[in-house]
């Protein structure tokens, strides 16, 4: 009978998992201007509906990350009661949101808008697509000339622009959306809302139990 391994097993910590996640739970509270948003939503909420509520004009089956995070919620409400087979229903995710990352229509570096290319005499012409936010100092400017409204454009790392005949990049914008979900230490927004994304949390986790 091995006892190291077996005491080693006693000991593992699998409520090391709640920490991490409730400070990435407070961050997505936040909403309005800190998120480029006019709406009353918080971040958590706007995950929560990525994809489950389409925007007009968008079809086609997405996926989201509505059930990892409810399924977190529930199983990080006490770490003492975090089990052996929690934390397997919890790595478990990991694959699904590896998956949501690399799905060109489901990830929100993706999220297409479109705004005038420029504006004449108070008038709209041509397209430009933008993918990420909408917020863009384009638009911004384009509401301005046209006398509708001004607003804040938000960080020049949140969006991509197309070119003059062409889309806009994919898998390079990095708004709030984005950042909750698949940000690292390495790879995040110059004005970052979120600090690390729960896929990352979530790798990070694996790794501090398997030691």
């Amino acid at each position: 009978m091995n006892w190291a391994n077996i005491l080693k097993k006693d000991e593992t910590n699998y409520g090391q998992i709640v920490k991490p996640f409730r400070q990435w739970a407070r961050e997505c509270r936040a909403k309005g201007e800190t998120i480029g948003t006019s709406s009353g939503d918080t971040l958590r909420q706007m995950l929560l509906n990525h994809v489950t509520k389409q925007r007009p004009g968008v079809s086609g089956a997405r996926t989201n990350a509505y059930a990892a995070i409810r399924k977190l919620e529930q199983l990080t409400r006490n770490a003492s009661k975090i089990s052996e087979a929690n934390y397997k229903t919890i790595i478990a995710l990991i694959p699904y949101l590896e998956g949501l990352e690399k799905d060109k229509d489901s990830n929100p570096a993706n999220i297409k808008f479109t705004t005038h290319r420029s504006v004449k005499k108070g008038k709209g012409r041509g397209k430009t697509i933008m993918r990420g936010h909408w917020r863009t100092n384009r638009y911004n400017k384009n509401k301005t000339a046209m006398d509708e409204y001004a607003i804040s454009p938000v960080a020049d790392d949140w969006y991509v622009e197309g070119t003059r005949s062409g889309d806009a990049p994919l898998f390079q914008a990095m708004p709030p959306l984005w950042q909750a979900l698949f940000a690292t230490p390495e790879k995040n927004s110059s004005s970052p809302v979120v600090k690390v994304g729960l896929l990352h949390i979530l790798k990070e986790y694996k790794k501090e139990v398997e030691k």
